[in-house]
């Protein structure tokens, strides 16, 4: 994982003042669902309540704005989903029989 200590055309980032790092864990719930787990340590201003303060603050205006522009997303990748037909050849008429007998027992199965 690459660590920034300097950006292109300015001065190299002292390390005496101080190392932040942030971790993004996301793992799937369920088909549609995902926890999102983000976690941040530094070894400066540590004892400061105003910088965790902060911090806090603009990670939730961060996330909400993630959420919402992930929820419009996936608004339009539903309805795509549901105007999506299966494009099927003659050739595939085996393979819908098949899928005919077999969906009802997949059904009973719960």
């Amino acid at each position: 994982m690459p660590i920034i200590t300097a950006i292109e055309g300015r001065a190299p980032v002292s390390p005496k003042l101080g190392v932040m790092h942030i971790l993004h864990g996301i793992t799937p719930e369920t088909l549609n669902s995902t926890h999102y787990f983000g976690f941040s340590t530094r070894n400066f201003r540590v004892d400061d309540d105003t910088l965790d303060a902060f911090q806090l603050e603009s990670d939730c205006q961060i996330r909400k704005q993630d959420l919402d522009a992930i929820e419009a997303v996936e608004k339009r990748i539903d309805a795509a989903a549901a105007i999506h037909k299966e494009l099927l050849v003659r050739s595939d008429a085996l393979a819908i029989k098949v899928r005919q007998k077999i969906e009802p027992m997949l059904d009973a199965d719960g």
